[in-house]
Protein backbone atom coordinates (compact mmCIF):
# COMPACT_ATOMS: atom_id res chain seq x y z
CA UNK A 1 0.00 0.00 0.00
CA UNK A 2 3.08 2.43 0.84
CA UNK A 3 4.37 1.47 -2.53
CA UNK A 4 0.68 2.30 -4.41
CA UNK A 5 0.71 6.06 -1.99
CA UNK A 6 4.00 6.55 -3.28
CA UNK A 7 3.38 5.99 -6.98
CA UNK A 8 0.49 8.20 -7.01
CA UNK A 9 2.55 10.83 -5.78
CA UNK A 10 5.47 10.31 -7.77
CA UNK A 11 4.12 9.43 -11.48
CA UNK A 12 1.94 12.54 -11.72
CA UNK A 13 5.12 14.92 -9.88
CA UNK A 14 7.28 13.55 -12.29
CA UNK A 15 4.49 14.00 -15.45
CA UNK A 16 4.33 17.84 -14.15
CA UNK A 17 8.01 18.24 -13.91
CA UNK A 18 8.66 16.68 -17.59
CA UNK A 19 5.53 18.94 -18.58
CA UNK A 20 7.46 22.59 -17.03
CA UNK A 21 10.87 21.10 -18.26
CA UNK A 22 9.47 21.01 -21.76
CA UNK A 23 7.57 24.24 -21.78
CA UNK A 24 10.69 26.46 -20.16
CA UNK A 25 11.95 24.93 -23.00
CA UNK A 26 10.01 25.98 -25.53
CA UNK A 27 9.93 29.30 -24.47
CA UNK A 28 13.71 29.40 -24.41
CA UNK A 29 13.41 29.02 -28.31
CA UNK A 30 10.77 31.09 -28.84
CA UNK A 31 12.27 34.58 -26.80
CA UNK A 32 15.73 33.28 -28.61
CA UNK A 33 14.19 33.80 -31.83
CA UNK A 34 12.31 37.02 -31.14
CA UNK A 35 15.54 38.18 -29.42
CA UNK A 36 17.04 37.40 -32.91
CA UNK A 37 14.14 39.23 -34.96
CA UNK A 38 14.65 42.38 -32.60
CA UNK A 39 18.57 41.97 -33.60
CA UNK A 40 17.50 42.06 -36.97
CA UNK A 41 14.92 44.64 -36.92
CA UNK A 42 17.29 47.01 -35.26
CA UNK A 43 19.99 46.39 -39.17
CA UNK A 44 16.36 46.84 -41.12
CA UNK A 45 16.13 50.56 -39.56
CA UNK A 46 19.39 51.17 -40.48
CA UNK A 47 18.76 49.79 -44.18
CA UNK A 48 15.49 51.25 -44.26
CA UNK A 49 17.08 55.08 -43.19
CA UNK A 50 19.55 54.27 -46.14
CA UNK A 51 16.86 54.24 -48.86
CA UNK A 52 15.94 57.87 -48.84
CA UNK A 53 19.42 59.20 -48.49
CA UNK A 54 20.26 57.22 -51.65
CA UNK A 55 17.33 58.48 -53.77
CA UNK A 56 17.86 62.01 -52.44
CA UNK A 57 21.39 61.60 -53.78
CA UNK A 58 19.90 60.12 -57.11
CA UNK A 59 18.02 62.88 -57.20
CA UNK A 60 19.74 65.07 -59.89
CA UNK A 61 19.97 61.94 -62.18
CA UNK A 62 17.44 59.73 -62.36
CA UNK A 63 13.93 61.24 -63.14
CA UNK A 64 12.02 58.04 -61.20
CA UNK A 65 13.32 58.95 -57.68
CA UNK A 66 9.86 60.19 -56.29
CA UNK A 67 8.47 56.68 -56.90
CA UNK A 68 11.78 54.99 -54.36
CA UNK A 69 11.28 58.29 -51.74
CA UNK A 70 7.49 56.97 -51.23
CA UNK A 71 8.38 53.81 -50.86
CA UNK A 72 11.12 54.88 -48.47
CA UNK A 73 8.85 57.12 -46.83
CA UNK A 74 5.87 54.31 -46.11
CA UNK A 75 8.63 51.39 -45.29
CA UNK A 76 10.06 54.23 -42.34
CA UNK A 77 6.27 55.06 -40.99
CA UNK A 78 5.46 51.22 -40.65
CA UNK A 79 8.62 50.57 -39.23
CA UNK A 80 8.01 53.33 -36.81
CA UNK A 81 5.41 51.56 -35.07
CA UNK A 82 7.35 48.85 -34.67
CA UNK A 83 6.68 44.88 -36.27
CA UNK A 84 6.97 41.35 -35.21
CA UNK A 85 8.64 39.00 -37.54
CA UNK A 86 5.57 38.11 -39.79
CA UNK A 87 4.62 42.30 -40.62
CA UNK A 88 9.02 42.52 -40.98
CA UNK A 89 8.90 39.46 -43.56
CA UNK A 90 7.00 41.72 -45.37
CA UNK A 91 8.97 44.65 -44.73
CA UNK A 92 11.98 43.03 -45.03
CA UNK A 93 11.16 42.22 -48.48
CA UNK A 94 9.93 45.77 -49.64
CA UNK A 95 13.24 47.28 -48.40
CA UNK A 96 15.30 45.05 -50.93
CA UNK A 97 12.70 45.96 -53.71
CA UNK A 98 13.24 49.27 -53.07
CA UNK A 99 17.73 49.54 -52.55
CA UNK A 100 17.63 46.77 -55.48
CA UNK A 101 15.74 49.50 -57.65
CA UNK A 102 18.01 52.26 -56.83
CA UNK A 103 21.22 50.75 -57.23
CA UNK A 104 19.91 49.42 -60.63
CA UNK A 105 19.45 52.82 -61.56
CA UNK A 106 22.40 54.35 -60.59
CA UNK A 107 24.55 51.59 -63.65
CA UNK A 108 22.34 53.48 -65.85
CA UNK A 109 24.08 56.77 -64.96
CA UNK A 110 27.75 56.96 -64.79
CA UNK A 111 28.50 60.35 -63.13
CA UNK A 112 25.99 59.22 -60.27
CA UNK A 113 28.43 56.47 -60.03
CA UNK A 114 31.17 58.42 -59.35
CA UNK A 115 29.29 60.60 -57.11
CA UNK A 116 31.29 60.69 -53.64
CA UNK A 117 28.15 61.30 -51.72
CA UNK A 118 26.61 58.44 -53.33
CA UNK A 119 29.83 56.31 -53.37
CA UNK A 120 29.91 56.60 -49.56
CA UNK A 121 26.34 55.72 -49.10
CA UNK A 122 26.23 52.84 -51.09
CA UNK A 123 29.58 51.64 -48.78
CA UNK A 124 27.73 52.14 -46.19
CA UNK A 125 24.58 50.54 -47.89
CA UNK A 126 26.76 46.99 -48.36
CA UNK A 127 28.10 47.17 -44.95
CA UNK A 128 24.43 47.29 -44.07
CA UNK A 129 23.84 44.51 -46.50
CA UNK A 130 26.26 41.89 -44.78
CA UNK A 131 25.08 42.85 -41.21
CA UNK A 132 21.77 42.42 -42.06
CA UNK A 133 22.66 38.76 -44.45
CA UNK A 134 24.36 37.85 -41.28
CA UNK A 135 21.61 39.02 -39.02
CA UNK A 136 19.37 37.00 -41.54
CA UNK A 137 20.89 33.94 -41.37
CA UNK A 138 20.91 34.06 -37.08
CA UNK A 139 17.46 34.75 -36.96
CA UNK A 140 16.64 31.96 -39.31
CA UNK A 141 18.57 29.06 -37.43
CA UNK A 142 16.84 30.94 -34.40
CA UNK A 143 13.98 29.71 -36.47
CA UNK A 144 14.66 26.52 -37.55
CA UNK A 145 15.24 25.57 -33.57
CA UNK A 146 12.11 26.61 -32.70
CA UNK A 147 10.61 24.56 -34.45
CA UNK A 148 12.37 21.24 -34.57
CA UNK A 149 11.61 22.02 -30.86
CA UNK A 150 8.06 22.48 -31.08
CA UNK A 151 7.58 19.63 -33.65
CA UNK A 152 9.32 16.57 -31.92
CA UNK A 153 7.60 14.81 -29.09
CA UNK A 154 7.41 15.80 -26.51
CA UNK A 155 7.62 19.81 -27.23
CA UNK A 156 4.73 18.95 -29.73
CA UNK A 157 2.39 18.16 -26.98
CA UNK A 158 3.56 21.07 -25.13
CA UNK A 159 3.01 23.26 -28.47
CA UNK A 160 -0.64 22.17 -28.79
CA UNK A 161 -1.53 22.54 -25.07
CA UNK A 162 -0.47 25.72 -25.10
CA UNK A 163 -1.66 26.87 -28.79
CA UNK A 164 -1.52 30.25 -28.37
CA UNK A 165 2.44 30.93 -27.11
CA UNK A 166 4.53 29.00 -29.51
CA UNK A 167 2.99 30.31 -33.20
CA UNK A 168 4.45 29.67 -36.21
CA UNK A 169 7.23 32.09 -37.19
CA UNK A 170 8.37 33.06 -40.60
CA UNK A 171 11.84 32.47 -42.28
CA UNK A 172 13.14 34.75 -44.20
CA UNK A 173 15.04 34.68 -47.65
CA UNK A 174 16.77 37.33 -49.54
CA UNK A 175 15.02 38.84 -52.83
CA UNK A 176 17.75 36.60 -54.72
CA UNK A 177 16.75 33.67 -54.01
CA UNK A 178 13.12 33.90 -54.34
CA UNK A 179 13.53 34.19 -58.32
CA UNK A 180 12.56 37.90 -57.59
CA UNK A 181 9.39 36.97 -56.03
CA UNK A 182 8.74 39.20 -52.57
CA UNK A 183 7.15 36.38 -50.66
CA UNK A 184 8.86 35.05 -47.20
CA UNK A 185 10.25 31.55 -47.01
CA UNK A 186 8.07 28.65 -46.00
Amino acid sequence: MYTAVVLAVALPLACLSGLAICFNHLVSRRNRTLAAWHGLEAELQRRYSLIPRLAETAKGYAAHEAEILERAALLRSRLAGGMGPDAGAELFQLAELGISSVMSRAEAYPALKADRQFEELAEELSHTESVVANARKYYNACVMHYDNSRQRFPGVLVARLFRGSFPTLPYLQPLGERGGQPTPAS
